[in-house]
């Protein structure tokens, strides 16, 4: 008789103990809002062309196998605030497009990708759009250097979390360098002497460091 008694206790006492409020969330899949072709400067199979004040040339071919990357980063992140603290995650995908140039000489590197960012607050991400570029050469031996720019193309509403984030960087309606002109020009010049120059039409329209002058932007092939 008593054991009979005791079964809708021992039930009720699992059943409790089973149910964890504390679930993982999935956040989905987070596109680029702005169109890239519009954003993004460079394509498939593209080569750059630079050119210094001596009318040397150094050419730029895209790595791997001559393509942009289109993909998806997966993010998954512990809640840090609330009940779930430490018991459950944040799961999302952030599209990203990225192309790498490799330089056939003086071994120069650069990057650009555009991509949707995230900052975890509270208990959930925001999320907004950014391109960011840089250019480096890493060696052994003297000639190192490294500089890049970025910046916020899209807050998705969020301006008043991310004023807090300020970005580095100098915008130009129109720069001159060498005999070209450009257009809405970003800018970031490193107390080292390096300097880096995007726009959203070219992509990285020039750089230098302090081991060599300016090289410029000459043609796309």
């Amino acid at each position: 008789m008593k054991f009979y008694f005791y079964i809708p206790l021992l039930l009720l006492f699992q059943s409790c103990e089973s149910e964890n409020p504390c679930e993982d969330v999935d956040f989905g899949t987070q596109l680029l809002k702005s169109q890239p072709v519009s954003l993004f400067p460079y394509h498939t199979g593209e080569r750059l062309i630079f050119k210094d004040s001596a009318n040397h040339e150094i050419l730029f071919y895209l790595m791997p196998n001559g393509k942009v990357v289109s993909n998806y980063n997966l993010w998954v992140e512990p809640f840090t605030e609330g009940e779930c603290a430490g018991e459950a995650r944040g799961k999302f995908f952030l599209q990203y497009l990225a192309a790498t140039f490799m330089s056939d000489s003086l071994q120069i590197m650069l990057e650009c990708s555009y991509a949707v960012g995230h900052k975890w607050i509270k208990d959930k991400p925001i999320f907004y759009d950014y391109i960011v570029c840089r250019v480096e050469r890493s060696s052994y031996g003297p000639g190192n250097f490294g500089i890049g720019i970025g910046h916020r193309t899209d807050d998705r509403g969020n301006e008043d979390i991310l004023k807090y984030f300020p970005e580095q960087k100098i915008f130009h309606e129109q720069l001159h360098f060498l005999d070209k002109d450009f257009e809405n020009v970003y800018s970031a010049v490193d107390i080292n002497g390096s300097e880096i120059h995007f726009n959203h039409t070219l992509g990285v329209i020039a750089f230098k460091s302090k081991y060599h002058g300016l090289w410029v932007l000459d043609r796309t092939e």
